[in-house]
């Protein structure tokens, strides 16, 4: 199947030689990556349907589980690929015990996570199976461990999230940990043997120059090791905006992550490159010459069927630099939008349609810019996989800042490189304060292709 392409959207996925959870691998693929996609399976016991890719560094083919991948191109030969998993024995709406509503908890890309792997896990509001029920989440959802409780009476230990703006917990025999886990008893604290430096809450910045490709943690805490390995002894903690300076960018090691050497707190130090945002000249260390990303800030929602471009978690006030040359194709003022009512969120379907063609909301975008950066102004890689894409060298790359506080520019303004164009907000059809971002291919704005940010932008996670 030519052109039909399976790209990452979990923070990395095994690639196995046949398809079920226990066979072995033959290579890991990381958030991003695009692997040429031939073949789908029915749904196994479990209720997953597997497909079948090479693996572009080793060009061996292997499974890779459905619900991992959004698949990409013309894949029509291969089936309809759901990857939203509802097992027909389980309610879609309600808990038949306490009749709350299904909801699905806030999905952060951290350094613990939990993956659910039964057919359904209820979410209770205590630590223990006599707690009352918050809701309820599927097999597959993804959600970053807050804590883990002591075992209750029953021998269990219970897993904390955040769910729905409230403290839920799930039991922990229910869930797969996956990700660069702390100790499983507090998620503070290591057992290693390994001397550890002080930690505290306090985000301290490594002194840098301007210029220097530096690393800067948009999460609330991510472990720092002392080689590049997850199996190596943590040196401290990096908390939220810490910035480090960055030495050293590893190939992909045998634990399947790249690792990023940099300058922690005066010593040589590594993160896992999937945990940072890379900002500055980091195209020699990273062989990787994409434009840096937009925000230094976690991407909350990927690029999917319904979701054509990518969500970052920034703050109100964050600068956008525009890092390659352009012309401000459009900069729209959300007429609607208030200091005291800077967004809306539609009820039902007939008033998001009505949102989403009102140019008084931003058709939904609230205050947005879009920029057209010419195919001649692009770094090389970039014009490459515009080609393979179906693009061509006539086209255009039109980017999309949605739901901003400030904007900075006008339209047909010529804008240099390294250039502030506005800051993040939380106008339009936004439920918190983000930055989302569209990327599209074509020769005018309304026709052009969208395609993933991620063929344009390099952060946060510095694979190819």
């Amino acid at each position: 199947m030519a052109n039909c392409e399976a790209i990452i959207v979990a923070d990395s996925a095994n690639v196995r030689l046949q398809p079920n959870t226990t066979s072995g691998v033959v290579g890991v693929l990381l958030l991003g990556n695009r692997a040429p996609a031939h073949q789908v399976t029915d749904p196994d016991a479990q209720n997953f349907r597997w497909v079948r890719v090479t693996v572009p560094a080793n060009g061996l083919q292997g499974w890779v589980r459905g619900d991992l991948v959004q698949l990409s191109g013309d894949c029509a030969d291969l089936g309809t690929l759901s990857t939203t998993v509802t097992p027909s024995n389980v309610p879609t709406s309600t808990t038949t015990a306490t009749n709350t509503t299904q909801t699905q908890p806030i999905v952060l890309t951290g350094d613990c996570q939990a993956e659910v792997s039964v057919a359904a896990a209820n979410v209770r509001r205590e630590p223990t199976s006599a707690s009352g029920i918050l809701g309820l989440i599927l097999r597959g959802t993804k959600f970053a461990v807050k804590s883990v409780s002591t075992p209750d009476s029953g021998g269990f230990c219970w897993c904390c999230l955040d769910f729905q703006g409230q403290t839920g917990w799930i039991r922990q025999d229910l869930l797969r940990t996956t990700g660069d886990c702390l100790d499983s008893a507090s998620h503070e604290t290591t057992t290693s043997t390994t001397t550890t430096t002080s930690t505290t809450t306090t985000t301290t910045t490594t002194s840098t120059t301007s210029g220097d490709c530096q690393a800067v943690v948009g999460l609330p805490k991510i472990n720092v090791r002392a080689q590049a390995a997850s199996t190596s002894g943590l040196v401290g903690s990096a908390t939220a905006g810490e910035t480090m300076t960055v030495k050293d960018v590893t190939a992909a090691q045998a634990d399947g992550f790249r690792w990023v050497k940099v300058n922690f707190r005066g010593q040589d130090a590594f993160v896992r490159s999937d945990l940072v945002t890379l900002i500055g000249n980091c195209a020699a260390l990273t062989g990787d010459d994409r434009l840096a990303a937009p925000v230094a800030a976690t991407i909350t929602q990927g690029f999917k069927a319904g979701h054509p471009g990518m969500d970052f978690g920034a703050t109100i006030g964050m600068e956008l630099r525009i890092a390659a040359p352009a012309t401000v194709f459009r900069a729209h003022t959300c007429t609607k939008c208030t200091a005291q009512q800077p967004n809306i969120k539609p009820k039902n379907e007939a008033e998001r349609n009505q949102i989403f063609s009102d140019p008084g909301w931003g058709f939904g975008y609230g205050n947005h810019i879009i920029v057209r950066h010419e195919f001649q102004d692009l770094p090389r890689s970039i014009q490459e996989q515009i080609l393979l894409n179906g693009g061509k060298t006539s086209n255009a790359v039109f980017v999309l800042y949605a739901h901003l506080s400030r904007m900075d520019v006008q339209v047909n303004q010529k804008i240099a490189a390294g250039m502030v164009i506005g800051a993040t907000g939380h106008t339009g059809n936004s439920t918190g304060p983000h930055l989302h971002i569209e990327v599209a291919v074509g020769d005018q704005w309304g026709t052009a292709k969208k395609v993933h940010p991620m063929l344009l932008f390099a952060g946060p996670n510095i694979t190819t």
